[in-house]
């Protein structure tokens, strides 16, 4: 190759990170600056955010406030349901009017979520960055976060907590693999107290013998519980648990707005339904079905990490919190579409690793980018239009479609494409 020739490359490669950094600077500041998600998800962040603010513990989770002069909303939708201390961290919203508190909210999660990539990098720079072309691999990852639509989902209904969390994940992430336990297990315990579905992970990880991490988690979210408890009270709690129950509850959920394994089952029963409104008993044929998949998933997850102990100590660690990661979005019975944000940290991994995968790990990353799409609405609703479940081909259709994302990442979990050479050479 001639010096003429490696030049080119060069000119092309930084046109492309300038034109993928421009193309994402567009969609984030178009983001903000759109009013879209103010009736939505925002509300019910705003609304606990404003009466934390303005010492309304009592009405934390009643019915939430109409904003500006829109209609009151039905009791148990856009109900707020974080842990009551959670909410301290929307209360500076309840200072703002809701068209400035909505560009806030959504500026904190973009900055959140650009936090979690730059650890995520820097995480899979120290790991793997010795295969990688430096420029090669800033643009794929410029081009995964400009394609990561679950993130722009996020935005599009007003900010999530979610956003909140992933800088955390990644921190316990890259803190864990490191050896460091216990700052790794206080940024997972936050992680949960933002999103609570992710507790399960702490089964894996007690399996997986990460005690310190997970004695780290513990400490740190009963400390925090305790807090809670002497700010908020008792009784705030007890409608928490409340609003945790009736919300878990929820299976009523289109498989275009629900990336769950349930959907594999639950399609056949959710036919036509176009909200998540119902609250209500499932069928008990559901329930064993459901209960099925989550064992299977839990036997692929448990069968890697039982083949992980052989791992060395780092790839070991990484492997571990993947796993329980992965395990958690499988145990959930409503995935949101913004909730396959996490999925972008073992994305990212499987990406670092690339220069050493055959043809097939390749393309699984490639169909994990390309599965995430269905985060964004107007393909969601578009496919929902397509496939019609009034036959058998049609349900299984739109239960891949809905559940691919989780698939792709329990077919990574079953090849082993989170552990490393060590651990298959000793088996």
């Amino acid at each position: 190759m001639t010096p003429r020739m490696v030049l080119s490359r060069r000119h092309v490669t930084t046109a492309t990170l300038m034109l993928l950094t421009v193309l994402l600077a567009l969609r984030v500041a178009w983001h903000l600056a759109s009013g879209a998600g103010m009736f939505w998800d925002f509300v019910n962040f705003y609304n606990a955010g404003r009466r934390i603010y303005q010492g309304r513990f009592d009405v934390l989770y009643a019915s939430p406030e109409p904003l500006a002069h829109e209609p009151p909303m039905p009791e148990g939708i856009l109900t707020y349901v974080g842990f009551p201390l959670s909410a301290v961290v929307f209360a500076p919203l309840g200072a703002f009017g809701p068209r400035l508190a909505l560009f806030a909210f959504k500026a904190a999660c973009v900055g959140a979520f650009g936090l979690g990539v730059l650890v995520m990098l820097r995480h899979c720079r120290r790991r793997y960055g010795a295969d990688w072309d430096a420029r090669v691999a800033g643009a794929l990852l410029l081009a995964a976060v400009l394609l990561w639509e679950p993130f722009w989902f996020s935005l599009t209904v007003g900010g999530q907590a979610t956003t909140l969390a992933f800088p955390l994940l990644a921190l316990a992430l890259a803190l864990h693999t490191r050896g460091r336990d216990w700052p790794a297990g206080a940024a997972l315990g936050l992680a949960v107290l933002l999103k609570p579905f992710l507790a399960p992970m702490g089964l894996v990880l007690l399996l997986g013998g990460a005690w310190t991490l997970v004695f780290s988690v513990a400490a740190t979210l009963g400390a925090l519980g305790l807090l809670s408890l002497g700010v908020f009270g008792w009784p705030l709690h007890l409608q928490w648990v409340h609003a945790v129950l009736q919300e878990s509850a929820r299976w009523v959920v289109p498989w275009w707005n629900n990336a769950s394994l349930s959907t594999l089952a639950s399609n056949a029963w959710v036919r036509g339904a176009d909200t998540a409104i119902e609250v209500t008993q499932p069928p008990a044929a559901l329930t064993v079905l459901t209960s099925l998949i989550r064992l299977a998933a839990a036997a692929i997850v448990g069968a890697r990490l039982f083949r992980a102990r052989y791992a060395s100590g780092e790839s070991r660690a990484e492997e571990r919190l993947l796993l329980a990661l992965i395990f958690a979005l499988c145990f959930s019975n409503v995935v949101w579409p913004h909730y396959l944000l996490f999925c972008l940290l073992p994305w990212m991994v499987l990406a670092a690793r690339l220069p050493g995968t055959d043809w097939a790990g390749r393309v699984l990353v490639v169909l994990l980018l390309v599965s995430v799409a269905r985060a964004q609405f107007t393909i969601a609703r578009w496919m929902y239009t397509v496939v019609s479940l009034d036959t058998a081909w049609g349900l299984a259709v739109a239960g891949v479609l809905g559940a691919g994302t989780l698939l792709l990442l329990l077919a990574a979990v079953a090849r082993g494409r989170f552990g490393d050479a060590s651990s298959a050479a000793a088996r």
